[in-house]
């Protein structure tokens, strides 16, 4: 990640998860995030600088976060609000880290990543806990644009 720091990306990770979850994170829970119990999306970044940005988050806190964003019973959540939970806030971390880059940038749209995609290629993963419940964040830069929205 050579676009932001660590600490700018911790403080981007912590600002949206406030605002989406209304939970604060901390760094830490790397391990829990290599079970598979995750999901894992991208948003493309493409301008005067190219990449992407790549969050992953436990199932665990998926579930809690779209009981919570949905105001529905943690027992009601179903696979659509996990994927609309995710694609917000990878959608939001996007939009913060694509507001601190120079000059002008295009956010792509955010999409869920197959279960082959995920453990492709070395990512500079940030990771974090909220609550004791992980997720990561990584940005990456690409030699060439991304796909377009």
């Amino acid at each position: 990640m050579t676009i932001l720091s660590e600490e700018e990306l911790n403080e981007i990770v912590d600002v949206v998860c406030m605002t989406v979850l209304d939970l604060p994170v901390h760094p830490g829970g790397r391990s829990a995030l290599h079970s598979g119990q995750y999901l894992t999306a991208s948003i493309g970044i493409s301008g005067a600088w190219n990449g992407v940005v790549k969050v992953r988050v436990s199932l665990e806190l998926l579930t809690r976060a779209a009981s919570d964003i949905f105001s529905i019973p943690v027992d009601d959540v179903d696979s659509r609000d996990l994927v609309d939970t995710i694609t917000e806030l990878t959608n939001m971390l996007g939009g913060t880290v694509k507001c601190m880059l120079p000059e002008s940038c295009d956010l792509a749209l955010p999409e869920i990543l197959p279960s082959e995609k995920r453990t492709r290629g070395q990512h500079e993963w940030v990771y974090f806990s909220c609550e004791s419940m992980p997720l990561a964040v990584a940005v990456m830069e690409s030699a060439s644009g991304v796909r377009a929205a």
